[in-house]
């Protein structure tokens, strides 16, 4: 019974090991990828999806060149009804560089406006790395209304503050919920 146990103690290692290289895996094959958020459907009706989403992401950011794209589609699911928010478009940047320029941009950028529509661009992470991010919203709800306060998210899921000449890092979102409070109380007292 004792060298069961063992075995199935050594399995559950080995099984956590080897989904945590393939979550890594999926997370560096995405590594050029972002999402477009807000593009009404048939906006690219016509066009090339990647002659498309190249021509979108040089007029958003007013780009002296096209990017060179290498895939872009819509998110494969059911087209929306009337009413319902689009498909979210993912494409692959050829240049890394490009790509983190892009998002230098966007994260200096309040608001991104594609032909009088309002659009969002994220990096194109793996579901499982999104929810871990998610649950630091409700702390970067909290910290956004803190003057002199910066932070930011790392990957895959830690949050960076830096706040008074001090950084920290969390990759606990309830230490860090329990910091943002602590924070925003000496902040208003």
């Amino acid at each position: 019974m004792q060298r069961l146990k063992i075995d199935l103690d050594h399995v559950s290692g080995q099984r956590t090991r080897m989904t945590d290289k393939c979550l890594d895996l999926e997370a560096r094959s995405r590594c050029q990828n972002l999402r477009i958020v807000g593009v009404k459907e048939g906006k690219e009706t016509g066009n090339d999806s990647q002659v498309f989403t190249a021509n979108l992401l040089q007029k958003v950011f007013n780009l002296p060149e096209r990017p060179k794209i290498d895939q872009a589609h819509r998110v494969q699911r059911a087209r929306s009804g009337a009413g319902a928010p689009p498909r979210q478009i993912i494409l692959k940047l050829h240049d890394l560089s490009v790509l983190e320029d892009i998002m230098k941009k966007v994260t200096s950028t309040a608001i991104l406006t594609f032909e009088g529509e309002n659009i969002r661009i994220f990096r194109d992470y793996p579901a499982e790395v999104v929810k871990k991010r998610t649950l630091f919203t409700k702390t970067r709800v909290i910290l956004k209304d803190i003057p002199d306060l910066k932070y930011g998210m790392m990957y895959p899921a830690k949050l960076r503050v830096t706040y008074g000449g001090l950084e920290r890092f969390f990759i606990d979102p309830e230490d860090a919920f329990k910091y943002a409070q602590e924070l925003k109380k000496d902040v208003k007292g």
